[in-house]
């Protein structure tokens, strides 16, 4: 069986059966070659995600250890592998979103969402605020500063355009699920930093880079003001610049 990864077969074969096994020379059996044929497609698959190139070779140990745990259907193995990374990642605390997942993998998102809650039932792993709650059982809430900078990229927008939007992320880190879904949430901060910092960047295009609708948007935002003190000063601060230079303008065309 052939294995070219970076990673080495005989590194793969150590973390997952040990040295004992690596130095041993027989065959490997039937349940041996299924876990290594899932390492292999696990590694293929990481490849792919191309927001993990640094990382994949610190994913995959982990990967590997929770892939000789669970249990899955061959029918369902490119979801069930995809939940495995996503797991990983987010033990590691490495910012991946299911979105980017699936559009790198081609999969779904809903689909690697099931496997992923079936896999961490499997487990038996409970969501946490802090890593050691439960030890090996845990895993944290999802981090989304690195996604958040990933979409801000993608609008090509200034610096401090960022920062004020990261600003907000920290500032409404804990309270992230009281403002809507996290996805909603990141569209709503890019969307009034965006505005705040006078970036023409409309909610249309905000929404087609997320695949979410405006009211979503719309509605995140309302939250975020409410609960971001800054951002509501900010936030009324443009409006009264907005309100001045279209009255002016009506002014002008009369």
């Amino acid at each position: 069986m052939k294995i070219g990864f970076v990673f080495g077969k005989e590194k793969i074969i150590f973390v997952a059966f040990g040295e004992k096994r690596m130095k041993n020379k027989k065959p490997f059996n039937q349940k041996e070659k299924k876990i290594l044929k899932n390492i292999i497609l696990t590694k293929k698959m990481l490849a792919d995600i191309i927001i993990l190139k640094k990382n994949k070779d610190m994913i995959l140990p982990v990967c590997i250890n929770f892939l000789k745990k669970i249990k899955f259907q061959q029918r369902h193995k490119i979801e069930y592998l995809a939940g495995v990374i996503y797991l990983s990642c987010r033990k590691l605390k490495i910012s991946l979103s299911l979105e980017e997942m699936a559009t790198a993998l081609g999969i779904e998102k809903k689909e690697i969402g099931k496997a992923f809650k079936k896999i961490r039932k499997q487990l038996k792993m409970h969501t946490c605020k802090t890593a050691t709650v439960f030890g090996a059982s845990c895993i944290t809430l999802p981090k989304y500063d690195g996604f958040l900078i990933r979409n801000f990229n993608i609008l090509n927008v200034s610096d401090n355009t960022k920062k004020y939007g990261i600003k907000i992320y920290n500032y409404i880190i804990k309270e992230m699920y009281e403002c809507g879904n996290p996805l909603s949430v990141m569209a709503g901060i890019i969307s009034l930093s965006t505005l705040i910092n006078n970036e023409k960047k409309t909610l249309k295009v905000v929404a087609d880079i997320f695949k979410i609708t405006e009211g979503a948007i719309r509605e995140a935002k309302k939250k975020i003001i409410k609960k971001v003190p800054f951002v509501k000063l900010d936030y009324d601060k443009c409006l009264l610049k907005i309100n001045k230079a279209t009255s002016l303008s009506k002014e002008r065309s009369r």
